[in-house]
């Protein structure tokens, strides 16, 4: 969620956002915009140029758009379909590198912590060798790699591994207990970077078990399902074209 007058005077620019404040692509000549939520009032004031894709998630978006310039049109080009479902699936995997506070103001204040969070789930992709969200994995369960893992932890069941050393589990063991320090939800429950650095250095007998880190979801990160109902829709489109 972005504040008031994002996008405002755009020319070249594309973005992916989850919902945007009043004033929304004010003045905008050019680039392309996709708002995955609500808009606040006079959207598309002044608006010249480039396109805004909005999803209409209450049927209300035509009382807060400014009509002055724009036309509303439905989605239905093959071109439109293809030029949205990349930008969402780029959103879609950027979207793990940023720290939640960034884009959900009730979760915590931003500072650096925010950094700690980024870490975080780099460090989870150096264990996992994979991308943290996934969905070609063979089972479900898999498709977001650190509510996988920390289900495995928690349970003490295999992280699967294959062909290591007692040493190195425990150092993989170590690098997957950081990581879900990191990354947890709550600002307040990270620990600074270097107190991260300075667990990474020490034996993971020592390292308590995290908090589960995520609060909102089971087995899909913000925004997966939401993503995933958009992609039903844009498939159904092409295929009804």
């Amino acid at each position: 969620m972005v504040i008031e007058r994002f996008c405002v005077r755009n020319s070249g620019a594309k973005a992916v956002v989850e919902g945007v404040g009043n004033h929304g692509c004010e003045f905008m000549t050019g680039g392309t915009v996709v708002v995955l939520g609500k808009t606040g009032r006079n959207f598309a004031a002044g608006m010249s140029g480039g396109i805004a894709y909005v999803l209409d998630v209450d049927g209300k978006f035509h009382s807060r758009c400014n009509p002055e310039l724009v036309d509303l049109d439905k989605v239905e080009e093959d071109n439109d379909i293809m030029m949205l479902r990349m930008m969402i699936q780029q959103h879609q995997r950027t979207l793990g590198y940023i720290a939640p506070e960034l884009f959900y103001k009730n979760i915590g204040g931003i500072s650096y912590k925010a950094d700690v969070y980024s870490f975080g789930m780099l460090l989870m992709e150096m264990v996992g060798r994979r991308k943290n969200l996934n969905e070609r994995v063979e089972q479900s369960s898999q498709i977001y790699f650190p509510t996988w893992i920390y289900k495995q932890l928690d349970r003490g069941e295999d992280m699967m591994l294959n062909e290591v050393t007692e040493g190195e589990k425990k150092l993989v063991r170590r690098m997957i207990m950081v990581a879900l320090w990191c990354i947890q939800m709550n600002p307040t429950n990270r620990p600074s970077m270097s107190k991260a650095l300075e667990m990474l250095e020490g034996e993971v007998e020592l390292l308590e078990m995290p908090p589960k880190p995520f609060v909102s979801f089971d087995n899909d990160p913000p925004s997966t399902n939401l993503v995933e109902e958009i992609f039903k829709s844009l498939d159904s489109m092409t295929s009804n074209t």
